[in-house]
């Protein structure tokens, strides 16, 4: 008896030890059969990853379990094991139905390890990341490197996962801050999105790096839309009283909009390629080519006078030919040659005179979500278009032309003085 009792105690004073090494270096130990391993890797590399993963997560719970309660049949004190009971983990952006044990003292005890397992932040990523990449609800179980006994994985599931990624980045989106970043370039555009207009607004800082800074239901004719969106940019850091090159797409709320929230500060340059569409619209079409050379030939003087006197000759031309036409080209021609007036190199000016950067990112954001059918009413077409939006903003490239960001500010900067001193002779 003395014998097996000394046996007893050297062999869990053994497994004490065990698990205190275990616990000192945080390991885990996994058993496999090598044959089953070897055949799985040779089979699908990404299926054997979401096996590993499930066989991980167990460990893990068994580690916290006999961190709790010490080896199993082993007298203690501590909390003990209670048996087991049906639940779930997230592996690889799926639920997986496990036995999970349970753990109890004078009361349940909740294991950590478990709840973080089931942390459905992994299966919204997963979930968002997929779905931003053309996935569609319906084929979003395909994609999923499912175990059998995977599940979480059906369209209604998915599309609820869906709309709490999306909510969150926007949220998040929402409340980005800028106060230590200068934008020397904002573009702002409204474009068609689903059959609604968003108005998206994009940022250029020091470095030449695109930001998404807002995003916005309504048009750039409505005052309240870019008065909400201009004062909301201000809120979150872009700073008002440094010179801002706005490159805004024509809309007339947008130029007084900017005046009244950025003073002097901010600088206009109206899109060339819609003045150009926007005087095309009102020429009958035999006279469309040589409209279309004209202006090309207009804008493309790389002096102000030249090119306004250019344009001017043109808006003259057209007055026989097409009075709305040269009423159309007439109105806020100055401001779609501001960038003119700067004498920057052309590499970085002609990233400057039309919103077609903006427009890119818009286009990425409508190609991802081409195959959504059924809009809803509320916040689901910014959702999507932020999601988009944002995947676009990862692949984003610094502009052309970015190391001439010094030469813009210095020129914008002469440029903002001049005006004031300008202003103030007239006032004199």
């Amino acid at each position: 008896m003395k014998t097996a009792y000394k046996k007893a105690k050297r062999k869990s004073r053994v497994i004490k030890a065990r698990q205190e090494a275990v616990r000192a270096a945080g390991e885990l130990q996994l058993s496999f059969n090598k044959e089953d391993l070897i055949r799985d890797l040779q089979n699908n590399v990404a299926d054997f990853a979401v096996k590993m993963g499930l066989q991980v997560g167990l460990e893990v719970i068994a580690h916290e379990v006999a961190e709790l309660c010490g080896a199993r049949y082993e007298r203690s004190k501590a909390p003990s094991r209670f048996g087991s009971q049906g639940g779930y983990i997230i592996i690889g952006g799926q639920k997986v139905a496990i036995e999970r044990p349970r753990v109890r003292g004078t009361r349940e005890v909740e294991l950590e390890s478990y709840k973080l397992l089931q942390s459905g932040e992994a299966i919204t990523s997963s979930v968002i990341s997929r779905m931003i990449r053309g996935v569609s609800t319906r084929d979003y179980q395909g994609t999923v490197d499912s175990l059998d006994q995977g599940f979480g994985v059906k369209k209604s599931s998915v599309s609820r996962h869906f709309v709490a990624a999306s909510k969150k980045v926007l949220k998040e989106f929402q409340e980005r801050r800028f106060d230590d970043v200068r934008f020397p370039v904002i573009y702002i555009d409204g474009i068609e999105y689903a059959g609604e207009t968003l108005v998206g607004v994009l940022g250029i800082d020091m470095a030449g790096n695109k930001h998404i800074l807002g995003l916005r239901h309504g048009a750039t004719e409505n005052k309240e839309v870019v008065k909400s969106l201009l004062e909301d940019l201000v809120s979150r850091g872009v700073n008002q009283s440094q010179a801002i090159l706005f490159v805004i797409d024509g809309g007339k709320a947008l130029s007084s909009g900017i005046k009244s929230v950025f003073g002097k500060y901010g600088v206009i340059q109206r899109c060339q390629i819609h003045k150009r569409r926007n005087v095309l619209a009102h020429v009958p079409e035999q006279h469309v080519d040589d409209v279309k050379k004209r202006l090309a030939q207009g804008y493309n003087h790389k002096n102000y006078d030249d090119t306004l006197k250019s344009l001017q000759a043109t808006a003259k031309w057209l007055d026989r030919l097409a009075p709305d036409a040269a009423d159309s080209l007439r109105e806020g021609m100055e401001e779609t040659i501001t960038v003119i007036k700067l004498q920057l190199p052309e590499i970085i000016t002609k990233s400057l005179v039309s919103t077609n950067i903006v427009e890119s990112a818009f286009s990425v954001a409508r190609k991802l979500t081409g195959r959504v059918k059924r809009w809803r009413i509320g916040d689901m077409r910014k959702r999507w278009c932020l999601a988009g939006l944002m995947r676009a903003e990862q692949a984003f490239k610094r502009i052309k032309g970015h190391k001439c960001m010094d030469q813009l500010v210095r020129a914008l900067d002469a440029l903002v003085e001049n005006k004031e001193i300008d202003i103030q002779r007239k006032a004199a």
